[in-house]
């Protein structure tokens, strides 16, 4: 088998099993699913809204998408961190 034939049979496979993946989360959160209703939508909409609204900023052109507070904090806590252990090492 050469590699052209290996690299096709890989990617075969790693389709074949992230189709199963999904296939197990989307049973493991049937329930949940089951769950929204008409009634119950505005809840899981508002719900929705909130967590867009703690973690990403969407700007006034649609593709302007801009990191949340908390999760801009987080990356900079990191690359201080990373730039504290670099300076570190010098």
């Amino acid at each position: 088998m050469d590699k052209a034939h290996l690299i096709t049979y890989l990617v075969s496979l790693a389709f074949i099993v992230s189709g199963l993946i999904v296939c197990c989360i989307l049973y493991l959160f049937k329930d949940k699913i089951n769950k929204i209703t008409p009634e119950n939508i505005e809840n899981i909409n508002s719900k929705v809204k909130e967590i867009i609204q703690e973690n990403v900023v969407i700007g006034p052109d649609v593709s302007a998408v801009y990191i949340g507070k908390k999760i801009k904090a987080n990356a900079d806590y990191i690359v201080e961190e990373i730039i504290k252990k670099q300076k570190q090492q010098d």
